[in-house]
C-alpha cells in the first residue's frame, strides 16, 4: 500500500516538473517574439567634424500616400524624435529632429517596393510638379534649420502596404561626401512605418 503511494506521488512530482518546464519554455519563446519590436536609431550627419553627427530613436513614424491625377504619386515618410502628427505639421523644437523623405512616382505608377535614388531634381527629368522618372528627396529639420540634401544614396524600400494602417519598411542611404561648397551630409538607418493617411484618386 505504501509503495503504491510512493509511485503516486512520484509521478505527480514528474508531471509538475514538466509543467514547470514548459511554463518557462512559454514565458522565454513570449519575452522574445510577443514583446514589440524596438525602433532602429537613425543616423543623422550635417556638417563636418563630429559635432555635425548625431542620431535619434523614432517617437513617431508615419507615413502618407497621396496622388496628384496627371502629375506624380507621393510617399511621404516622416520620423521624428517627438509626437509628430499625420494631420498637422509640427515643428521640431530645441534639440529635436525631423526626417522627411519623399518617394515620388510618375503619374499612374503606384510607389512600391524597389530602391528609389536621390541624384537631384533636374537628374529626374520633366517637371517638379510632373517628373518623368522616380526619385526620393530627403530633408532633415534640427530644430529651426531646415536641409535639404543635396544628390546622393536611396531609400530601399522593402516592404510598401498601400492600405489603411498599412506599413511601409525600408532602409535610408543617402550620403553626399560634400565638396567646396556644401558640407557632407548623411541619412541612415532602418525604419518602420505605419501608413496613417491615403487619398487616393476619385474614380472617372
Amino acid at each position: 500500500m505504501n509503495e503504491k503511494i510512493e509511485i503516486a506521488r512520484t509521478k505527480k512530482r514528474v508531471w509538475a516538473s514538466k509543467a514547470t518546464v514548459l511554463a518557462a519554455l512559454l514565458s522565454g519563446a513570449c519575452a522574445v517574439g510577443c514583446r514589440p519590436e524596438q525602433p532602429s536609431a537613425i543616423q543623422v550627419r550635417v556638417g563636418n567634424g563630429p559635432k555635425a553627427q548625431s542620431s535619434f530613436i523614432p517617437e513617431a513614424a508615419l507615413a502618407e500616400y497621396l496622388e496628384l491625377p496627371g502629375e506624380r504619386n507621393e510617399l511621404r515618410i516622416t520620423l521624428a524624435d517627438y509626437a509628430a502628427s499625420c494631420d498637422d505639421y509640427v515643428r521640431p523644437g530645441p534639440g529635436q529632429t525631423y526626417v522627411s523623405v519623399v518617394v515620388v512616382e510618375p503619374a499612374g505608377r503606384d510607389v512600391a517596393a524597389g530602391t528609389y535614388a536621390w541624384s537631384g531634381r533636374e537628374a529626374h527629368g520633366g517637371t517638379a510638379s510632373r517628373p518623368s522618372r522616380p526619385f526620393a528627396m530627403p530633408k532633415v529639420l534640427l530644430a529651426s534649420q531646415s536641409h535639404l540634401f543635396p544628390p546622393g544614396g536611396a531609400v530601399r524600400l522593402s516592404r510598401v502596404s498601400l492600405q489603411h494602417e498599412g506599413r511601409v519598411e525600408g532602409v535610408l542611404a543617402f550620403e553626399f561626401a560634400g565638396d567646396r561648397e556644401r558640407d557632407a551630409t548623411s541619412l541612415r538607418g532602418n525604419f518602420r512605418a505605419k501608413l496613417c493617411k491615403l487619398n487616393r484618386a476619385a474614380e472617372p
